[in-house]
């Protein structure tokens, strides 16, 4: 029998953040969910409200979903950010990543996004 992949585990084009969906009416309750955002991405964590920016929902009731972590697809993708640290503030500043026919998860040895008071992600598309 063939395996169908659930439509909050697929992985898409550009950003994707991985969550947990805490609604207890969803079918996804307490799963590992995908929210994809996209190419031509900006997105600042912590600052839902910007304009042009999409929030992060389950795919499966459309709660907001607190994102953990996130992985890149197909795409170009870059990230300025502050991380906290136990000897202080770090700053970082990628250039230009290019992921092509695979994933990529940000950060694996670290991939939690509490461990920063600002990150900023922006993807674009791979060519």
């Amino acid at each position: 029998m063939k395996k169908v992949a659930v439509s909050w585990k697929i992985l898409k084009n550009g950003l994707n953040f991985e969550g947990t969906c805490l609604n207890k009416n969803c079918k996804a309750y307490k799963e590992t969910i995908i929210m994809n955002m996209g190419l031509k991405q900006t997105y600042e964590l912590g600052n839902p409200n910007l304009t042009n920016q999409t929030s992060t929902i389950c795919p499966a009731c459309q709660s907001y979903t607190m994102p953990r972590s996130c992985f890149f697809k197909n795409c170009k993708w870059k990230i300025n950010g502050i991380k906290k640290t136990r000897k202080g503030p770090i700053i970082i500043n990628s250039d230009w990543i290019f992921v092509e026919n695979k994933y990529v998860r940000f950060n694996k040895k670290d991939s939690s996004f509490l461990k920063f008071s600002f990150l900023k992600i922006q993807t674009r598309p791979g060519i």
